[in-house]
């Protein structure tokens, strides 16, 4: 009967972390570590409901990478991958640990920013395009410079989260980027 029980217990830990690991794989980029689609989409949907809920404005920023397409062609995919994975921290650590920072497509993230004023997500894009723009990625012997588009959309209480970031993709898509220093 221990033995049953010690076999039982070993079997559901097994199992849980396992489950607990295709969970992560299924919800997480693994390039950037960042949330990925299926992960955004889960976050968005309860962001959204708290936001209605609480009244409290909600802006995504809508991000593009415009150097990506550029640099993989003239630096190849290891020099393309270290720009993505170093954008992905200098968004990370330029934001609150309470934004939701997730990589939506090849070279395009999106940004949730709970209780912030759209006024306030434009302040905190340019904040974003000045850290992108000093920033050098890659490996020490080809150190790359990115620039990147934001646009900024607010929540709006009808929204699906279809619109909602479609606002934002909209934004971003004819925002002007900001030019990299030169490398």
């Amino acid at each position: 009967l221990l033995i049953t029980a010690i076999v039982l217990l070993v079997t559901s830990l097994t199992i849980n972390r396992y489950q607990d690991k295709v969970e992560e794989l299924i919800t997480i980029d693994k390039l950037t570590g960042l949330a990925n689609r299926q992960g955004l989409d889960m976050l968005i949907r309860q962001a959204m409901l708290e936001a209605v809920r609480s009244r409290d404005p909600l802006c995504a920023l809508f991000i593009v990478a415009e150097d990506y397409p550029a640099i993989a062609r003239q630096h190849g995919p290891v020099v393309s991958d270290l720009m993505l994975q170093g954008l992905a921290a200098t968004l990370r650590d330029t934001l609150r640990a309470s934004d939701i920072v997730s990589r939506w497509g090849r070279n395009e993230f999106i940004v949730l920013l709970k209780n912030v004023t759209q006024e306030n997500a434009a302040k905190v894009a340019d904040k974003l395009r000045q850290a992108v723009a000093a920033a050098r990625y890659g490996p020490s012997r080809v150190r790359v410079r990115a620039s990147i588009n934001v646009g900024v959309g607010q929540f709006r209480g009808g929204d699906t989260p279809e619109d909602f970031v479609m606002r934002a993709e909209q934004a971003g898509r004819a925002a002007p980027a900001v030019a990299p220093a030169s490398a």
